[in-house]
């Protein structure tokens, strides 16, 4: 006897208060349903039923999660993309071109702290937003850390031992180009995670040789220029949200370094231009508790745009 539910149905389950989504038919008595919008779960068809479609109607619950067909011009390795969206937030989206499918788990390190960032499933030749950060948590993102274990598909059995990397966001992101992103098409970050070729040992991936820490360098100096000619060599290449990042980047540093060095003040010279990179730089700062008040720069002294931070 065939199946009788169908993909995209929405389903409720009878032995645990939890509704979801038909993500795929696996057998005559196997589905795999798509729970929380974030959890693929492989389940026995004689334990769901389905949601009759005026009660999905009525109940305002059609279906916002259908299931996405395989890609198959993603990015040749599992990668980490980063976009901005419509609320000038930034999505998180894990894409997975491989033949294995994946468990994933993600947290960030902004400023001091670890915040979970999302965890999930995710099928082979697929990609899925796993996280979003407001403009705040974005620009004081130093690290991302994955777990990752791997279930192949090919009938070999056992899952592979969890993988673990570390993304360090604050050290790769002046060096990177946003371009369309193969697959997902949207404009944004992308950083291939690839892994070391085979050992005995249990594998593990990296990006690239990067530091656990940034080393705590010296204060920083008293007057910082963000005019991207003083930050970077060449600017061929980059985009204006390439740039953008970069000066927003160079003037978190420098912020955190005063404060950690007890500096009384620091001035940022952002120039005039179009002000969004002034408009960034007061909110960043007025919203920041370690900072005691923010004033004009002097224009005799410091030119034209110039911020003074008064630190607390």
């Amino acid at each position: 006897m065939a199946n009788p539910f169908k993909v995209g149905e929405r389903v409720r389950f009878l032995r645990e208060k939890r509704e979801g989504v038909v993500q795929e038919i696996l057998s005559r008595n196997q589905l795999l349903i798509l729970v929380d919008d974030f959890l693929d779960l492989e389940v026995s068809a004689d334990d769901v039923v389905k949601i009759h479609d005026a009660e999905v109607r009525i109940a305002g619950m059609e279906n916002t999660s259908p299931a996405f067909p395989e890609i198959h011009n993603l990015p040749p390795d599992m990668s980490l993309a980063i976009c901005r969206n419509t609320e000038s937030n930034y999505d998180l989206i894990l894409v997975n071109p491989g033949a294995d499918r994946l468990l994933f788990s993600a947290f960030g390190r902004i400023k001091a702290a670890m915040k979970p960032i999302g965890a999930g499933t995710l099928k082979p030749n697929r990609f899925k937003q796993f996280g979003e950060l407001s403009s705040d948590e974005f620009h004081a993102l130093k690290n991302i850390f994955f777990q990752i274990i791997y279930f192949p598909l090919d009938g070999t059995g056992k899952p592979r031992p969890v993988f673990e990397f570390q993304l360090d966001v604050r050290l790769l992101l002046p060096e990177a180009n946003s371009a369309k992103i193969p697959g997902v098409d949207r404009d944004g970050y992308l950083f291939p995670l690839k892994p070391k070729a085979e050992t005995t040992e249990p594998a593990r991936i990296e990006i690239t040789a990067l530091p656990t820490e940034e080393k705590i360098s010296g204060p920083p100096p008293e007057v910082v220029d963000l005019h991207i000619d003083k930050l970077v060599s060449t600017t061929r290449g980059l985009e204006n949200d390439a740039i953008f990042q970069i000066q927003l980047n160079e003037f978190s540093k420098c912020l955190d370094g005063a404060i950690f060095h007890g500096m009384s003040k620091i001035v940022f010279i952002h120039g005039i231009g179009t002000f969004a990179l002034r408009s960034e730089i007061h909110r960043i700062l007025k919203k920041d508790p370690r900072v005691k008040s923010v004033e004009a720069g002097d224009p005799i002294v410091y030119g034209s745009g110039a911020t003074v931070a008064i630190l607390d």
